[in-house]
This record gives structure tokens, sequence and C-alpha cells, in this order.
């Protein structure tokens, strides 16, 4: 019976009741106050220089991010908001890209695409707006939520 507790006996209509056993196991969780540095290092958001009104093009971009320490590793969530400006249109908005890891040190980058048409000619202006989170099931806290978003913006001629 070593690392269990005898919950109880199971009948067994053809034979003797057999004992089964909850076990417990360490889960290897960090000790509190450990913390991860999440850090966005930059936002970078491309597309055409210029596009015909009504036909649909690609936008996209997405961050770099790095995990400062100290914890070895750590599991965030980070969210894509573009901005899209009056007479354009996307197939999608926001987006949150889930269970990320980062490791200590290393650069990771993600990205997104979204089709848009701008219905009307002229220069227009995209925005992605990019936040990153230590995801709610890590017991890991930030230190510095101050360098955890950033956004670029790009402008397509619109004909």
């Amino acid at each position: 019976m070593a690392g269990g507790f005898q919950v109880g006996m199971e009948d067994d209509v053809n034979g003797p009741a057999v004992p089964y056993y909850w076990v417990a196991l360490s889960a290897k969780m960090p000790p509190s106050g450990v913390t991860a540095d999440v850090e966005m290092i930059s936002v970078n958001l491309t597309g055409p220089e210029t596009a015909s009104a009504g036909v649909p093009f690609t936008i996209s971009g997405g961050p770099s991010l790095r995990n400062n320490g100290p914890a070895a590793s750590v599991v965030v969530d980070t969210t894509f908001s573009p901005s899209f400006p009056p007479g354009c249109t996307a197939t999608t908005g926001a987006h949150t890209v889930q269970n990320t890891t980062l490791t200590v040190g290393l650069i990771t980058s993600l990205s997104r695409a979204w089709n848009v048409t701008c219905s009307v000619g002229g220069q227009h202006t995209f925005t992605l707006n990019v936040t990153v989170a230590i995801d709610p099931a890590e017991s890991f806290t930030d230190p510095n939520l101050g360098n955890n978003s950033g956004s670029d913006t790009h402008v397509t001629q619109v004909n």
C-alpha cells in the first residue's frame, strides 16, 4: 500500500472482493513567489503597399516574445487585436493564441494573418495591438507587466 490509501472494496460478483486504492502523486509546482518576466520585444505588421478597392488582400503580423526568467519556462497566452480603418473589413478580428511555452532567454515569434477588403480608396492605416500574459493555469507571477504589450501600424494605399 506504499504511496496510497485504501479507499474501499469493490464487490466482484464472480469472485472475491478486490481492494482499490487512491494514490496521491506530488505535482512539481514551483514554489510560491517564483516569477517569470515575460517581455514583448517587438510587434511587426506587414501588408501590401497598394491594393484595389473591393479586392481582398492580406495583412499579417505578430510579436516577438521572450521569457527573461528567472523561471526556466513559462506558458503564456497572446492576444492579437487588429484595428481596421473605416471602409475596410476583415474576415476575422481579435484572436488569442493560448499555451505558448517561452523558454528563458530565447525569442519566440508568433504570427497571424487577416484577409481585408477596403471599399473606398485612399491611404488606410492598419494597427495591430498585441498583449501577452502568463496563462492562468501557471503559478508564476510576472514582476513587470509594463513590458507585456506592443503595437505596430501599416499603411496601404487603396486605389
